[in-house]
């Protein structure tokens, strides 16, 4: 299953991706592994599919992990763990 929110600042579509999930950006084409953030790399499949879009597709949270991601933050590169 795949979510897209239309908008003019970055925003993001999400789902899963072989066996994981992905995002992928609309504003530049880009992409980034949830597993480059320490939290999210360390969640289950299921913890992972219960992500929100929230702020009109600025941000991404998933409550039940208490971790909040910004689409601007990840196009920027700001990443806590390096590429696999």
């Amino acid at each position: 299953m795949r979510h897209a929110l239309p908008s003019s600042r970055p925003h993001c579509e999400h789902g899963l991706k072989g066996e994981r999930y992905s995002l992928s950006f609309t504003t530049n084409g880009s992409s980034a592994s949830l597993d480059r953030f320490r939290i999210l790399a360390a969640a289950t499949d299921e913890q992972l599919a219960r992500v929100k879009i929230e702020v009109n597709g600025y941000a991404l949270r998933w409550e039940e992990l208490d971790e909040d991601i910004t689409v601007p933050g990840i196009v920027a590169g700001r990443f806590e763990l390096p590429p696999k």
